[in-house]
């Protein structure tokens, strides 16, 4: 498989603090990677590193083969859709005129969406199962909703690198399971997954790959069940971990992490 996402030995922060120093991963075609790590070691600054939006100090990052820096804008966008921890709309968008934003790289100079664009992003809407939503104003639906509006839309860009921050954490355990079975089968067609997560279950259930940052800017990487052990976790996140672990309906074995009081 193609590298998409290649970092050599990173080094961001900001002021006079490093948050890391020396990250290193790729990412390939097809891959989803999971990235954990306690609050405010650097998750997402690690993937403005990864938008060209954050200076880097030291170090490389290549998408698709090339410096981050060497892309132009609009070519960037629509190799690359992020989705955030949360976003505010300034004006009623319904919630299908925000899906179809996504499509914006993708049109020329004072071209306007067409039918195939539309067709997409109410693909999109289905996809995530929010198509009930789609004339419904972005600004009166819950947190929820909205999370799953902002992947729809990144789905819509049709990118070759999707980078997912938090993207389950407004989300019952029902969407959680249907937000992680998409991202599963979407990288299964083609595009790499960097998804941010706080649940260790997250990356049992979809990663390749698993990638633990600490609070000293160290990250550790390999499949999650290398990775995220006991004592691995507890190490990490400052508090015993247990892992437990099951069998799913289709006798596969499942596991999933909860902290000892």
């Amino acid at each position: 498989m193609a590298v998409v996402l290649d970092l050599d030995r990173v080094c961001c922060g900001y002021r006079d603090t490093d948050l890391f120093t020396d990250v290193s991963l790729r990412v390939a075609e097809s891959e989803v990677l999971c990235l954990l790590g306690p609050n405010g070691v650097g998750k997402s600054t690690l993937l403005r590193a990864v938008l060209g939006s954050l200076q880097l100090r030291a170090g490389r990052v290549r998408i698709a083969g090339r410096d981050v820096g060497e892309w132009r804008r609009r070519a960037l966008a629509r190799t690359v859709a992020h989705v955030p921890q949360a976003a505010a709309a300034p004006f009623p968008f319904t919630v299908a005129e925000v899906v179809l934003m996504g499509r914006t790289p993708h049109l020329g100079v004072a071209r306007s969406p067409g039918r195939a664009d539309r067709e997409i992003a109410a693909r999109c809407l289905e996809r995530l199962g929010i198509g009930h939503l789609a004339h419904r104003p972005y600004t009166v639906t819950s947190g929820g909703e909205r999370q799953l509006v902002l992947v729809a839309r990144a789905l819509a860009q049709q990118p070759r690198l999707l980078l997912l921050d938090e993207p389950a954490s407004d989300l019952d355990l029902g969407n959680q399971a249907m937000l992680l079975r998409t991202v599963r089968d979407l990288a299964a067609g083609g595009p790499a997954v960097v998804m941010i997560s706080h649940a260790p279950e997250h990356a049992f259930a979809v990663a390749d790959t698993a990638a633990l940052l600490d609070r000293d800017g160290v990250l550790r990487t390999g499949t999650p069940a290398e990775v995220l052990t006991e004592s691995e976790l507890t190490r990490v996140y400052g508090g015993p971990v247990r892992v437990l672990t099951g069998t799913g309906p289709d006798g596969s074995t499942v596991r999933g992490c909860v902290p000892l009081l």
